[in-house]
């Protein structure tokens, strides 16, 4: 999403756009007309804080696979090694 200009009445308005999870929609929240330069300060101030959280989010997500990864490979092993031991058994 990031940073967008809407036209409006005649203006032009500087926006950061950003998808909002809770309410599964795209959502913009307003950062001030294009001529000031305080509206983009804000704009990426807005859009760094977001890219931020959702950094953190996918370090998260990467650390709940790479768990089930450890998981599944400690389970492979144990089968492996299970089905080694029941092949000399025989």
């Amino acid at each position: 999403m990031g940073i967008t200009t809407k036209h409006i009445n005649g203006t032009d308005y500087i926006y950061f756009g950003y998808y909002d999870k809770t309410v599964h929609a795209k959502r913009y929240k307003a950062c001030g007309p294009a001529t000031k330069s305080e509206s983009m300060v804000k704009a990426v101030k807005l859009e760094t804080a977001y890219l931020e959280r959702r950094k953190m989010e996918l370090l998260a997500e990467v650390g709940r696979v790479e768990d089930r990864l450890t998981v599944m490979k400690e389970k492979i092993r144990i089968e492996s090694h299970d089905s080694n031991r029941v092949s000399r058994l025989e």
